[in-house]
């Protein structure tokens, strides 16, 4: 399993009214499955475990307990884009080559029967 990232905008002090956003990302490690929040400058603001039926998604909102944060748009890995890149461009492939080889498979089929035919009808020649 691949660790998973999403871009996050998190206030520092959950009770004051006035509450500084800072942009950062957020980590769930698919081994040992803690929460790590980063700043934009990839240090450890924070880190707590997931919690039995969490779920972390685009729009949800995670409470670390000096943070809020607002998860947005999943980071995709390199891993993740080649995989996704990859499997577009077998599925998109794989369709008009099999088309391609039923239609070549149902000419030679076609061949087949023709020649067949030809043959069968020489033989009655032959035999009258």
């Amino acid at each position: 399993m691949v660790d998973m990232r999403w871009c996050v905008t998190y206030t520092t002090f959950v009770n004051s009214r006035k509450k500084a956003k800072h942009k950062g990302s957020m980590v769930l490690r698919a081994e040992v499955s803690p929460i790590v929040m980063y700043d934009q400058d990839d240090h450890v603001v924070d880190v707590r475990p997931l919690q039995a039926g969490e779920l972390i998604y685009h729009g949800s909102v995670v409470h670390f307990p000096p943070h809020k944060v607002d998860v947005g748009e999943r980071i995709m890995s390199s891993r993740e884009i080649s995989r996704q890149s990859t499997e577009k461009d077998t599925s998109h492939k794989e369709k008009p080559m099999l088309e391609d080889n039923r239609d070549k498979e149902n000419s030679l089929l076609e061949d087949n029967r023709d020649k067949e035919k030809i043959m069968l009808e020489d033989n009655r020649d032959k035999e009258k």
